[in-house]
C-alpha cells in the first residue's frame, strides 16, 4: 500500500514553505480549549459510496441517498456509524537522514484505538467479522469538539483487530476494542463534523 499523502510540502530545496495566519494574540484566557476524545468512528465498505458529501469541504454533511450510513444492512452497500470512546495517540515516526545532520520524517504510522460499550448480540457479531484483519474499506473518525477527521474518500488501513476483553472484577462491563492503523507523512485533514 502507498503511503498516503495528507500534507503538501515543497518538492525541493528551492521552493520555500509558506507558514499560513494564525491568532496574533495567543496569551490570553478567552480561546476555547478543545476536547479530543474520539467519538465516532465511520467504516465505508470498498463496496459503498463515499457517506459524505464533500460540496463543503470544510463542513461535509452526511449523504442522505442510499448507501450512505446505514447500519442495518449486511452487504457492504453502506457504510457503518459507531459511537464509542477512543483516542489516537502520537504516531511512530520513520525518518530519513540527510547531510550536515539534518533528517526528516518520512513516515507516519497513526492508530485509533476506540472502545465500544454497547455490547448487544449485534455489536458482538460485528466486532467478530473485525477479527478476520479485513482492510476493504475506509474510514473517517470524528471527536468530541466536533471534528472529524479524514481527506475526501477516508483514510486507508494498514491493520485492523478487534479485541472483547471480559474483566474479572465484581461489577465489570463488557467492551470491545476496535484497532486501526494506518500510514501517512501526516495528520489527515480536518473538517467540521456532522455527527452530533
Amino acid at each position: 500500500m502507498a503511503l498516503q499523502n495528507f500534507l503538501t510540502c515543497p518538492a525541493d530545496c528551492d521552493t520555500d514553505l509558506d507558514l499560513g495566519a494564525i491568532p496574533e494574540e495567543q496569551d490570553c484566557t478567552s480561546y476555547s480549549q478543545l476536547d479530543s476524545q474520539v467519538s465516532d468512528l465511520v467504516i465505508v465498505p470498498s463496496g459503498a459510496s463515499d457517506p459524505l458529501d464533500w460540496a463543503t469541504p470544510s463542513a461535509p454533511t452526511v449523504n442522505a441517498n442510499p448507501g450512505g450510513i446505514d447500519n442495518t444492512v449486511t452487504d457492504n452497500s453502506a457504510s457503518k456509524r459507531i459511537v464509542g470512546e477512543g483516542e489516537v495517540p502520537e504516531p511512530e515516526e520513520e525518518t530519513m537522514e540527510y547531510p550536515k545532520n539534518k533528517s526528516k520524517v518520512v513516515k507516519r504510522t497513526y492508530t485509533v484505538s476506540y472502545t465500544v460499550k454497547q455490547m448487544d448480540d449485534d455489536t458482538y457479531e460485528f466486532l467478530r467479522q473485525l477479527q478476520c484483519g479485513w482492510t476493504g474499506f475506509t474510514f473517517y473518525y470524528a471527536n468530541l469538539a466536533g471534528y472529524g477527521f479524514g481527506p475526501e474518500g477516508g483514510i486507508s488501513p494498514t491493520s485492523v483487530k478487534a479485541v472483547m476483553p471480559l474483566s474479572g472484577g465484581r461489577g465489570d462491563k463488557q467492551f470491545g476494542r476496535i484497532v486501526i492503523t494506518w500510514e501517512a507523512d501526516g495528520d489527515p485533514p480536518r473538517w467540521t463534523s456532522p455527527f452530533a
